[in-house]
C-alpha cells in the first residue's frame, strides 16, 4: 500500500496504482472523493504561521496579498514547489484563489520574491516559533505543533481562501498481498484511525462525520478554501513548476 501520500501525486499515478473502494467509502466527505483509483487517508491544511512576539497584532497579515508587501523581504519562511508538496500546494492554492491565472501569479510572484527557503514544513514551523523568521507558509499540521506547546505563534488562514487537501492512500498494482492492503485502506477509514489523525497527528478527518477540527486549528466551517481541483492541477503541475523556476530567477536577488 502507498500511504500518505499526496493527492496530486496520486492523481497522476493511475499506472501504479490497482483501483480499489473501500467498503467504507460512503463514510467520506464527498468534497475529498475526488478520484476513484485512490482512497483519502487524512488532510494537509495550507497555513500561514506568525510568530506574535515578532509581529504586533495590528501588524499581523491577514491574506496572501498582504505577505506581497516588500516590509516581508526575506522574512517568509517557505520550502520550494519544485521540491516540496507542502510549497507546492500552496502555490496550486493561491492560482486557486482566482478564475484570472495570471492575476494569481502576481500575487504569488510577490509571496515568492520574500521568501527566504527552507528545507521543510517542519523548519518553517519552527524557525517561526523560535523567531528565526517571523512568518512561514507550512502545514497546519506542524504550525500546531509549537501552537500547543505553548509557542508565541497564531496560525492565519488566508482571507482570500486557503486548502484542505486530501493526502491519500492506494493499492500497488501487482502487489504480493493485496487483501492485507484493502485490510489496511478499510482500518485507516475506521473511526479509531481517523479520530487519531485529528487527535495525535493534528490533522483532519476525511470522514464526512468527523467535522471536529485538531486542538488548535479554527473549525473548517469557519474557514474560507479555494476549490482545489485535482484534475486542473494535474494538468497544470509541470508547466507550473517550470514557471515557479523562471519566476523566482527573477525575483530572488
Amino acid at each position: 500500500v502507498m500511504l500518505s501520500l499526496g493527492g496530486a501525486d496520486l492523481h497522476k499515478s493511475g499506472e501504479l496504482i490497482e483501483p480499489y473502494t473501500s467498503k467504507l467509502a460512503d463514510k467520506i466527505a464527498p468534497s475529498f472523493r475526488v478520484n476513484s483509483h485512490w482512497t483519502p487517508f487524512s488532510t494537509t491544511t495550507c497555513a500561514i504561521v506568525v510568530n506574535t512576539e515578532e509581529v504586533p497584532a495590528d501588524e499581523l497579515p491577514k491574506s496572501w496579498a498582504d505577505l506581497t508587501d516588500a516590509k516581508w523581504k526575506g522574512k517568509i519562511g517557505s520550502t520550494r514547489a519544485d521540491q516540496s508538496g507542502n510549497a507546492f500546494q500552496a502555490l496550486a492554492t493561491v492560482l486557486s484563489t482566482t478564475p484570472d491565472e495570471e492575476a494569481a501569479w502576481k500575487v504569488y510572484g510577490g509571496l515568492l520574491a520574500n521568501f527566504i527557503f527552507m528545507e521543510s514544513a517542519g523548519e518553517v514551523a519552527r524557525t517561526v516559533n523560535d523567531g528565526e523568521v517571523p512568518v512561514g507558509i507550512t502545514l497546519e499540521d506542524n504550525a500546531l505543533d509549537y501552537l500547543n506547546g505553548g509557542g508565541p505563534i497564531t496560525i492565519v488562514y488566508a482571507a482570500e481562501g486557503t486548502s484542505i487537501v486530501p493526502d491519500g492512500m492506494a493499492l500497488v498494482k501487482n502487489a504480493p498481498h493485496p487483501e492485507e492492503g484493502k485490510a489496511l485502506i478499510d482500518w485507516m477509514l475506521g473511526d479509531e484511525a481517523q479520530r487519531y489523525i485529528v487527535e495525535g497527528v493534528g490533522r483532519r478527518s476525511v470522514l464526512e462525520a468527523s467535522p471536529a477540527a485538531p486542538k488548535g486549528g479554527r473549525p473548517t466551517s469557519e474557514i474560507k478554501q479555494v476549490v482545489y481541483d485535482f484534475d486542473r492541477i494535474g494538468a497544470k503541475s509541470g508547466e507550473w513548476i517550470e514557471r515557479w523556476k523562471k519566476l523566482r530567477a527573477e525575483v530572488q536577488d
